[in-house]
């Protein structure tokens, strides 16, 4: 996996869980935050159409691999931003 021009290898066997996103700016959100509890396996996101449900999504694939595939949501946003805080089973 690449991130930031950056090889990281990654043990695939370690559950990681997301912690909270921050969008700012990204997409049509600026100093969004998105809190998810670590006390469940799965989470279900809902919405009205044009809520942000794909952004966010969009949002969590570009924190994985990297900005530079996702124009539509960075467009207009000279420094956008998505920073993410994961759980793995170790607590880091």
């Amino acid at each position: 996996m690449k991130t930031h021009g950056h090889s990281c290898s990654v043990d695939w066997s370690i559950h990681v869980r997301i912690e909270r996103l921050s969008l700012d700016p990204f997409g049509s959100f600026e100093g969004r935050h998105l809190a998810f509890r670590l006390d469940r396996r799965f989470h279900l996101v809902l919405g009205d159409n044009e809520a942000g449900k794909s952004t966010t999504l969009r949002a969590l694939m570009a924190l994985l691999f990297g900005l530079r595939d996702f124009s539509l949501d960075t467009e207009g946003h000279a420094k956008a931003r998505v920073e993410g805080y994961f759980l793995t089973e170790q607590g880091t």
